[in-house]
């Protein structure tokens, strides 16, 4: 919903050089069953438009490093065998990127065997391994609070400083074009994350890490 009501139709011509098509208006209506939710907004400044556009881009990072972060929970609870840590003091759940280079530390000391969590991470692995420095970069900024991590370029509203292997001033770089990436990417990592995890429950393969 966020990305549908401020990124997939962004005026990236008045966020940098040309404030003609002020004021601008966006509705959207989601639909969920028998549940209809409408959303819009309208704004008749530059700088607010600005403002509107890095909050919510700020919730969209947030809200995604969140599930990305849920699944690696997700699957240290389901799929851990031996849990070690000091009295008292509960582990704390690791960010994807170390997760997954754990798993190919694991299997290549054949301690863990080729399974259906490291399959789905690994088929993925591009998007993870592109994505996931800027998204975690980004959410440890905007978790202290507000933070502007977006601006201008010539006449594209882009990411400041992302970190490699996306470029500053791409067109990866383009903040709609970023958040669209990862929308569609995580819709199809999370259905077969999902399942990975239940059947690898159902097999009783708890497995280490």
């Amino acid at each position: 919903m966020n990305y549908h009501l401020y990124f997939d139709d962004l005026h990236h011509d008045v966020l940098s050089v040309d404030i003609r098509d002020l004021p601008i208006s966006r509705q959207r209506i989601f639909i969920d069953g028998t549940s209809t939710t409408k959303q819009f907004f309208d704004v008749d400044d530059q700088n607010s438009y600005q403002e509107l556009i890095n909050g919510n881009f700020q919730e969209f990072i947030l809200f995604i490093a969140s599930v990305i972060e849920n699944l690696v929970y997700l699957a240290e609870t389901l799929t851990r065998k031996v849990v070690v840590h000091l009295k008292g003091k509960q582990p704390a759940s690791i960010v994807m990127q170390n997760y997954i280079a754990t798993l190919d530390i694991l299997i290549k000391l054949n301690y863990r065997t080729t399974d259906l969590i490291y399959i789905c991470l690994n088929s993925h692995k591009n998007f993870l391994e592109k994505y996931l420095p800027t998204i975690n970069a980004y959410r440890n900024s905007y978790i202290h609070g507000y933070n502007v991590k977006l601006g201008v370029n010539g006449s594209e509203y882009i990411l400041d400083t992302p970190l490699s292997p996306i470029h500053a001033n791409s067109l990866e770089s383009r903040v709609d074009l970023f958040a669209l990436a990862v929308l569609e990417n995580m819709r199809v990592i999370i259905p077969e994350f999902l399942v990975a995890i239940t059947e690898t429950v159902k097999m009783g393969h708890f497995v280490p890490a």
